[in-house]
């Protein structure tokens, strides 16, 4: 995800009679022109359905430009701005809060099971407090399906959460420490027992009760 990075590839996938497929593909025919964008690989699927099966596509246009995969329609001024943000981490956040503004959860779940270091976006994401709530919420449910180990592995990020400003955000880094399961994440959550904030205070005890209880063993 370095931010220098030459022109991103892109690949369209479309089928007769797509009202929206002619545009698409004039749009990213004029940046390949312009050389925001390096190759374009076009594929018909009445002659190659094999493609659309093999990425699970199920409507058409379907555009990848760099790593972002998009579903319809999408605008000259949106093929630009994502040829633009393809391959930064900027784009990355962006991409997330697309998938998570469009409902595409699941897309956001396999990308992350394929690639944990998305974790090193996400996790500051939530630690921003402009963060809004349904993109909070979105991001919460993804990070609900990462494995322990791969939230210890970001254990500074981790840490950024409990010691962030923000009650709200110290409340969501006592979660995913503890859900992490790392050698220092009780000691971080004992220490928040001390908090100023008494949602904060409590979410701490809650949660280290529910590690001495026996039935969560």
């Amino acid at each position: 995800m370095s931010e220098s990075r030459p022109p991103p590839d892109a690949l369209l996938l479309l089928a007769p009679g797509c009202p929206h497929c002619p545009k698409v593909l004039t749009g990213l025919a004029d940046l390949v022109k312009s050389g925001q964008i390096g190759r374009l690989h076009v594929i018909n699927l009445a002659n190659h359905p094999e493609e659309a099966q093999s990425r699970g596509v199920r409507s058409v246009p379907w555009t990848r430009i760099g790593d972002f995969h998009f579903s319809g329609l999408l605008s000259p001024k949106e093929l630009a701005d994502w040829s633009g943000l393809a391959g930064t981490s900027e784009g990355w956040r962006k991409y997330i809060g697309h998938l998570i503004e469009t409902q595409q959860l699941s897309e956001l779940e396999t990308r992350l099971a394929k690639d944990t270091d998305l974790l090193a976006i996400m996790l500051p994401m939530l630690a921003d407090k402009d963060t809004s709530l349904p993109m909070r919420l979105g991001l919460d449910a993804v990070l609900e399906t990462i494995p322990p180990e791969k939230l210890a592995g970001h254990f500074d990020l981790l840490r950024t959460l409990i010691e962030n400003p923000e009650p709200h955000i110290r409340i969501d880094g006592i979660h995913y420490l503890n859900s992490s399961g790392h050698p220092q994440a009780q000691t971080l959550i004992e220490a928040r027992l001390m908090d100023e904030h008494k949602a904060v205070r409590d979410a701490a005890k809650s949660t280290l009760d529910d590690q001495d209880d026996p039935r969560n063993g």
